[in-house]
């Protein structure tokens, strides 16, 4: 027939009273329909309205009697129709969706998945569900109307049921292996697996629209971890004997893939012999099993990071539990190694047949290894950083912990400082036990943090095994390398491997991918996530308190802390771990005592600034560390105990050197900012009279003192002054720390000159854009700060700025400033007298508007910064 003649055909099926009579004629019409629309042409020329709604009355006539085997051939035809006519056609989809096409679609691949189900689906219903599956993939395919239509009609959802009903591992999972030997089960099997594959293609292309996930019902995120839980059980599940175990043949158990799970065993006689798979088709149903496994695992990490409701729900313990035993399952399931196995012994038998060859093929084998435990990995870090999701909720804060100690907190922490704890985002073997509570209680309501501290203490363990088998490893590897030599110069000899060597061979590929290879990688994972997730519990002081006292947390990091081949997600894990666990005053002595300090300098070194957020972290761990405790802030610059060195020793290499080295060389503004105020609280710590500490010998703040005076430690605080201008509290920090630095006639000419840079220091010093602190702080007035703008010029500003904008106490600290670097620093050389001029010829006008104010300690304050003015620029002439 003719386009016309079949377009006449179509409508005047659909005008029947009964379309669902003429089955049969609606099938002929519609697959040459459908063979035809595969043409560009004919899409155009069917593109009506009158077509299209001809097309959807037929669909909505069948939908209605879907059961019956020949109307769901019918519909596979129809909805074959649909997919083609859409295809690269935008005007036909704009048709289609006018028509309710999408919609009908739809609720019909939701009649078919609907539970309960007391029947497996037949394969007519498999086939009318994939194609049903097609058609949708071709009406939304960049098409954002009817993305957002289907989303709105919860199309997400529906499409989830299907993908939790057709069963996660139809292939591997044991529990889901019927012993069915029908050739029927094949090609229900590849079908389910198609079916599976289109489903997450639809979701895919709906979820890369706008707003697409705004909320996750509990049915969803169980269809999701029904994915995670599969594998993980395959993957949990020891292999069998060897003796019992049989490679000889590709032969797999199949079931149907939307058959529940009380059918799969209701046979009571003998189940037929077992199909056998091609290994091609094995590996094809394999590899689609493990990317819709990293599909499900994506999903549920967005959920997780952007949904609150989805983090709230996968709290519950049988989710998270779920989440946590595919972490710490280990390799993939042994069903990939068996593929593998197969694959290389049928590689072995051409390579015989064929001759040595080039080894191209053990290379693809090689490859496609490495693209599956990549994937696999890719799907473990997905569950991390969900959990560590979960445990950043802070609804789920209380659910997660409830410990007993009260919350405690140092007078001396700053209000900013105490809201500064870091949410964090986003790495087995059998541990140490954890004493979580003296109740069965408090055991059981802490369940989550108990196993975070098992997977801490497992890679503290694992740690030191490395530490310990290294020599022995080495003295192995030697070993096989020798047999590996003596055995090369026998194949020489005789032109072919040894039957042995093949043994060998065949056994470490065996080894590696049953997991045994796998253990570091597992264990990095488990750190990398225990201490995230620890660390998103610590943003409360009595979780802080309950962990380093109750479960005696810092010797579980401290070896993590010095392992010397760390790796850098480890580090950072532990680092921001240790950062929120030092804000609580009662925390941070027992972890300067643990040798924190000294152990994370490392990580300020130069070779560690790809990884910025691991030194961001540092920085932020020192700043906490050195807040009102004397002898952290001793620790930070290196001051050895009794007996003390001479005070004016050259310096060593010191915690303090590797941070100004930092905020010399980085360009991130925040880090600068960071590092100056370690440097505020040491100097806060040294020079003030609230720090005073009775069992800290006198002399070593003395010789501390003497480490702090120089001009990196005055630069980088006056271009915390320049950089801050929005940010009335740092400007405060920077003021105080230089004021204190200041009071001895050393640091007073540092402080001068740091002030009052030459004009081509200043600019190479100062970044370009202001500072962004690490915790809420009101902001001033929005001005611009520019690179040509200097300290001294802050100060000014300062000084100059309405009562409105600046508080008259940061006004009367800017003024105590001055008079402290002009009493002690304006005397001597002539880069000094310089330095003065400028300051007096920037703030005279500022000043004399401060002496008038109606504040009295401002006004006296900027009095005596006028008269250390006037009085050194006198000395500056008497001295010529």
């Amino acid at each position: 027939m003719s386009s016309s003649q079949l377009e006449c055909q179509l409508r005047s099926l659909a005008q029947q009273p009964s379309p669902t009579a003429s089955s049969s004629a609606v099938v002929q019409t519609a697959k040459a329909l459908a063979d035809g629309l595969r043409s560009a042409p004919w899409r155009t020329e069917f593109g009506t309205a009158v077509f299209t709604e001809a097309l959807v009355s037929l669909l909505r006539s069948f939908a209605s009697a879907l059961g019956r085997p020949e109307a769901e051939d019918a519909l596979v035809e129809l909805l074959r129709v649909v997919a083609n006519l859409c295809l690269d056609h935008n005007d036909n989809r704009a048709l289609l969706l006018n028509a309710s096409a999408p919609t009908l679609i739809l609720d019909l691949v939701s009649s078919i998945s609907r539970p309960p189900r007391t029947q497996p689906l037949p394969t007519s219903s498999l086939k009318v569900l994939r194609t049903a599956f097609g058609s949708l993939i071709n009406l939304t395919q960049d098409y954002e109307p009817i993305q957002s239509h289907l989303i709105d009609a919860h199309a997400v959802s529906t499409i989830l049921r299907v993908l939790d009903c057709a069963g996660p591992g139809a292939v591997y999972s044991a529990a889901k292996r019927a012993a069915l030997g029908r050739e029927e089960d094949l090609n229900e099997l590849m079908l389910g697996s198609g079916i599976v594959s289109w489903g997450w293609r639809i979701l895919d292309g709906l979820l890369g629209t706008e707003n697409a996930l705004t909320d996750a019902s509990k049915e969803d995120l169980d269809a999701l971890l029904s994915w995670i839980t599969a594998f993980r059980d395959a993957a949990s599940t020891p292999p069998p004997s060897s003796s019992s175990h049989d490679h000889s043949h590709h032969h797999l158990h199949l079931h149907n893939p939307f058959h529940h799970h009380h059918h799969l065993h209701s046979h009571s006689h003998s189940p037929p012999p077992p199909i056998l798979l091609e290994p091609d088709t094995l590996a094809d149903l394999l590899d689609e099993e493990l990317s819709s496994l990293e599909s499900a695992c994506t999903l549920l990490e967005t959920l997780a990071l952007d949904v609150e409701r989805a983090r709230t729900a996968l709290a519950a313990p049988e989710a998270l539990r779920a989440l946590l035993g595919f972490v710490e399952c280990g390799g993939l399931p042994r069903e990939y190694a068996v593929e593998e196995e197969e694959e290389e012994e049928d590689g072995a038998k051409e390579k015989d047949r064929e001759g040595e060859g080039d080894g191209e093929a053990e290379k693809e084998q090689e490859k496609e290894r490495e693209g599956r435990d990549k994937l696999w990995g890719m799907c473990k870090a997905a569950v991390v950083k969900s959990v560590i999701a979960v445990a950043g909720e802070d609804k789920n804060m209380d659910v997660l912990f409830q410990p007993s100690p009260a919350p405690q907190r140092d007078s001396s922490d700053k209000p900013s400082e105490a809201s500064s704890t870091t949410t964090l985002n986003s790495t087995t073997t059998t541990a140490s036990s954890t004493t979580i509570s003296s109740s069965a209680k408090d055991a059981d309501r802490n369940w989550f943090v108990a196993e975070m501290m098992r997977w801490l203490s497992g890679g503290e363990t694992k740690t030191r095994e490395r530490e310990r088998e290294k020599e022995k490893s080495r003295e192995e590897r030697r070993g096989r390398d020798e047999k590996e030599r003596e055995k090369e110069r026998e194949k020489e000899e005789m032109g072919k491997e040894s039957k042995e060597e093949k043994k060998r061979e065949k056994e470490e590929r065996k080894r590696v991918k049953t997991g045994k290879g796998v253990d570091n990688k597992t264990t990095q994972s488990l750190v990398v996530c225990s201490t995230l997730a620890l660390g998103n519990l610590a943003r409360k002081d009595e979780n802080c308190v309950a962990l380093v006292q109750q479960y005696d947390i810092i010797p579980r990091l401290m070896p993590l802390l010095r392992f010397s081949k760390i790796d850098p997600k480890v580090a950072h894990g532990v680092v921001a771990l240790l950062k929120n666990l030092a804000l609580p005053a009662t925390n941070k002595s027992p972890l300067g005592d643990a040798g924190v300090i000294d152990a994370a300098a490392r990580f300020l070194d130069s070779k560690y600034a790809p990884v910025q957020p691991l030194q961001f972290a540092t920085v932020g761990l020192y700043k906490h560390l050195c807040a009102g405790i004397l002898p952290n802030s001793l620790r930070l610059v290196g001051v050895p105990p009794a007996p003390l060195a001479a005070p004016h020793a050259p310096f060593d290499a010191t915690p303090l050197d590797a941070l100004l080295a930092l905020i010399a060389r980085t360009d991130d503004v925040p880090v600068r900012s960071e590092g100056a105020r370690v440097l505020v609280n040491a100097v806060k710590a040294f020079w003030s009279s609230t720090s005073a500490c009775t069992d800290v010998e006198p002399e070593r703040v003395d010789r501390a003192r003497v480490k702090m005076v120089r001009e990196e430690v005055a630069r980088a605080l006056a271009e915390l002054i320049r950089a801050s201008r929005k940010y009335p509290i740092l400007l405060n920090e920077g003021i105080l720390g230089l004021t204190l630095m200041g009071s001895e006639p050393a640091g007073a000419k540092l402080v001068l000159a740091a002030l009052c840079p030459p004009p081509a220091s200043a600019s190479a010093s100062a970044p370009s854009m202001d500072v962004a602190p690490t915790s809420p702080i009101s902001p001033t007035s929005p001005t611009s700060t520019t690179a040509s703008a200097s300290p001294l010029s802050t100060l000014t500003w300062i000084l100059s700025s309405p009562a409105s904008q600046m508080s008259s106490k940061l006004k009367t600290n800017a003024c105590i400033l001055l008079s402290a670097a002009v009493s002690k620093g304006a005397d001597g050389d002539r880069q000094a007298g310089l330095s003065l001029l400028s300051l007096l010829s920037e703030t005279r006008d500022s000043l004399e508007e401060c002496v008038k104010s109606d504040d009295a300690e401002l006004a006296k304050a900027a009095r005596t910064a006028q008269k250390a003015m006037l009085e050194g620029s006198a000395r500056q002439i008497t001295n010529g």
